[in-house]
Parts: C-alpha cells; sequence; structure tokens
C-alpha cells in the first residue's frame, strides 16, 4: 500500500506541471522555452536536473525559488553570438527568457532546497519529509 501511494505523489508531481501551473504565464510554444528537465524522486528526496547550459554564476542566484507546492525555475539566456557571420542554415539553441513550473508533492520540504550548477547541468535538490503513518486512533 505504501508504494503505491508513493507512486500516486510521483505521478501528481510529474503530471501536474501542466500549463495552468504557469498561472497566465506565456504558454508551452510561446515567447518563453523551457529546458529539458529531469525529475527523480525517493522516498526521501527529489532531484531536478535541467540542461540550462551558457548561463554564469551571478545569473543563477535569484533564478530558483519555491512557493507552496510549486518550484518555479526562471531566468534569461543571453542571445549567442555566432561564430560567422554568415546565414546559418540551423538554428536549434533557444534564447531569450525561460520558465519552468513543476507542481511538487506536499510533503516537499522548501526550506531545506539545495541547488548546484556544473557542466551546463542545475541540480536542484528538494528534500521531503518522511511520511506519517497511519495510526488507529481508540475511542472510548
Amino acid at each position: 500500500m505504501a508504494k503505491l501511494m508513493v507512486y500516486r505523489q510521483t505521478a501528481h508531481l510529474l503530471l501536474s506541471a501542466a500549463p495552468d501551473v504557469l498561472q497566465g504565464e506565456i504558454g508551452w510554444s510561446g515567447a518563453q522555452w523551457q529546458p529539458k528537465t529531469d525529475v527523480c524522486w525517493s522516498e526521501d528526496n527529489i532531484c531536478v536536473q535541467m540542461e540550462i547550459a551558457g548561463l554564469k554564476a551571478d545569473d543563477l542566484q535569484q533564478m530558483v525559488r519555491f512557493e507552496p507546492g510549486i518550484l518555479v525555475v526562471e531566468g534569461h539566456r543571453a542571445k549567442l553570438e555566432r561564430p560567422c557571420q554568415a546565414r546559418c542554415q540551423q538554428v536549434e539553441i533557444e534564447t531569450g527568457a525561460f520558465r519552468r513550473a513543476l507542481a511538487l508533492p506536499p510533503d516537499a520540504v522548501g526550506e531545506e532546497i539545495t541547488a548546484d550548477y556544473e557542466n551546463g547541468l542545475l541540480t536542484i535538490h528538494i528534500p521531503r519529509r518522511a511520511a506519517a503513518l497511519n495510526v488507529r486512533v481508540s475511542v472510548d
């Protein structure tokens, strides 16, 4: 039964990062882009990795925030300087404003979130509170 509950919480975490979480921001295909993101979890923590190459450490300080039940990562990647002044045949690297909002389960501990940035990957560690055990209460 405990594994089923963990599955339900994880499904909620992964599936609830829908456009309505963006709370009025530009949608999936608008002017903002969304970094590729992996979300992994265990019973005691959630790990989020985002591919956001090309940022400086100073840029990252105000990027990650926790709102009740939501992890928000937003920022801006400057337009890349092209190595030559010729026409581009293919342009896939997204620049400009980005935003990613991920719903978190109720047991996520926002006050203890840590993050690090290395080789273009932003890794965010979110601890989880120990789940309360169901206890039968006797009534006299």
